[in-house]
């Protein structure tokens, strides 16, 4: 399919489900399994590949923090397509905004469960996930896009990352150690207000380890990011292949961007997600659907994402059955015995993680079960 609408299946852009697939596998052990891989050989678990597959400590940016992001965007992708559905059934503006807040509230229970309410342990609970900033972050960006047009959408992302900027750059937190940064971890602004707004002081410790609270608001130009990517491509005026160019021309622009903000002293810092952070993240995610776009929807070549499709298809129960089922206990229940069989049983252990966790989702695919919000 060359010049013609992107390539869906069942009403799916099929590039989108590839690339949430692309973006899930890294969580469900395949990140492990480089990790892994890289430590076979001599200091290879220090190696540059193998400092991709974690999350940079406090500055700095490597590949697995761009998984959260990439999430946070594609969430942002899908929105206009499911509106743009909503709109044409006939739904009203009122029926559209509850199941707008149906899903966040959705998405923030599930977050609970992620993070284990269920437990009844306040000691082991940790309040607040990725699920839970993605419903909020989701939602608030939602409003914006439903109630104006492209150009205040724009304005809105813009206004939000110059003023944060602004925040994080004159306005230190007021528990600050003297001569501390405003971007250092005990010194920055959004620590100070998330301990100001959260209910920590019901726990008697810190159960936060991402400041999701003020960064569902400060993240919302990520969101609004991805709406702006899907009118591009659902724009039937422009052809497909020149839609793949735009995409990532922006991304670049975006991304060095980024780059350059860093030298007005704002860091690139995953944990409070810095303006820095969200423009080169930002960048890279428009880059890689450009070329998922360009790729699947544009050229055709179908066939080699299936694997990532049967993923991304069901990322929500990728995601949740990280923390829910026992798939350790499985890996080494079917693994064990060969791993311990070989040099090296890490591997063959993380492999086998990873191979679980896709059998498990392809089993749902092949059975038309899906799990949504």
């Amino acid at each position: 399919m060359r010049d013609g609408n992107p390539v869906k299946a069942g009403g799916r852009l099929l590039s989108l489900d590839a690339l949430r697939g692309f973006d899930m596998i890294w969580i469900m052990g395949f990140a492990m399994v480089i990790r892994v891989f890289c430590g076979l050989f001599p200091d290879g678990g220090a190696s540059w590949l193998a400092m991709q597959m974690r999350h940079a400590p406090w500055g700095g940016f490597t590949f697995y923090d761009l998984i959260f992001p990439l999430f946070l965007f594609m969430a942002g992708v899908s929105f206009p397509f499911s509106y743009a559905g909503q709109v044409k059934k006939g739904l009203s503006p009122a029926k559209i905004h509850w199941r707008m807040f149906k899903r966040m509230m959705m998405l923030i229970l599930l977050s609970m469960v992620h993070c284990g309410a269920l437990q009844f342990d306040p000691d082991k609970y940790h309040y607040g996930s990725v699920l839970q900033r993605i419903g909020i972050t989701g939602f608030l960006a939602g409003l914006v896009y439903v109630h104006f047009g492209r150009r205040t959408r724009i304005a809105v992302a813009v206004g939000i990352v110059a003023g944060y900027w602004a925040l994080l750059t004159f306005c230190p937190s007021p528990l600050a150690p003297e001569g501390a940064g405003a971007y250092v971890k005990s010194g920055n602004i959004v620590d100070w207000i998330d301990r100001f707004v959260s209910i920590r002081a019901w726990f008697g410790r810190d159960p936060f380890e991402i400041r999701d609270i003020p960064l569902s608001f400060f993240q919302i130009p990520l969101a609004l990011l991805g709406m702006f990517a899907a009118d591009i491509v659902r724009c039937d005026r422009v052809r497909p292949a020149k839609r793949s160019v735009k995409l990532a021309l922006i991304g670049a622009v975006l991304a060095l961007a980024g780059i350059l903000l860093m030298f007005t002293g704002c860091k690139i810092i995953k944990n409070i997600s810095t303006p820095s952070f969200m423009l080169l993240t930002g960048g890279l995610c428009m880059i890689l659907f450009a070329v998922f776009h360009w790729v699947i929807d544009v050229k055709g070549w179908v066939a080699w994402s299936y694997p990532l499709r049967v993923v991304g298809m069901n990322a929500l129960v990728a995601y949740l059955m990280q923390t829910i089922l026992p798939i350790r206990a499985i890996a080494k229940f079917f693994f064990g015995g060969l791993a311990s069989l070989t040099s090296c049983p890490d591997f063959v252990m993380a492999v086998g993680y990873c191979g679980i966790c896709w059998l498990i989702l392809y089993f749902l695919h092949r059975n038309k079960v899906y799990v949504k919000v």
